[in-house]
């Protein structure tokens, strides 16, 4: 992790969009880096971790600092974000788990 205190994208007209946040912080070993203008995004912010549209490998990399720091990962709808016995994501919502996360949907993640 690397804590640069902003964020940029390039939007679709073209234009530079920046956000800023002391805590903003880019994950330097994502696979997923600079491919479509994509970076893992981590902001620290009143006691949360926010991370937008993670896939699986942010995913998994959101449950190691969650562990790190005994928290939880916790989806937008309040769903609860686990590891399985044989190391797989299991989505845990309302007593229910959930084998598979709908990709029709664009939630906000956080740990806390």
């Amino acid at each position: 992790m690397r804590l640069d205190g902003f964020a940029e994208a390039i939007a679709s007209n073209g234009e530079t969009v920046r956000v800023e946040s002391k805590g903003l912080s880019v994950w330097t070993k994502y696979s997923g880096n600079g491919q479509e203008g994509n970076y893992a995004w981590f902001d620290y912010n009143n006691g949360s971790i926010v991370c937008n549209n993670p896939d699986d490998e942010i995913i998994n990399k959101m449950l190691d600092v969650a562990q790190k720091l005994n928290a939880k990962v916790q989806g937008y709808e309040g769903e609860i974000y686990e590891r399985s016995a044989d190391n797989k994501i299991r989505i845990r919502n309302n007593n229910k788990n959930i084998s598979k996360l709908d990709d029709n949907k664009k939630p906000w993640w956080k740990l806390w």
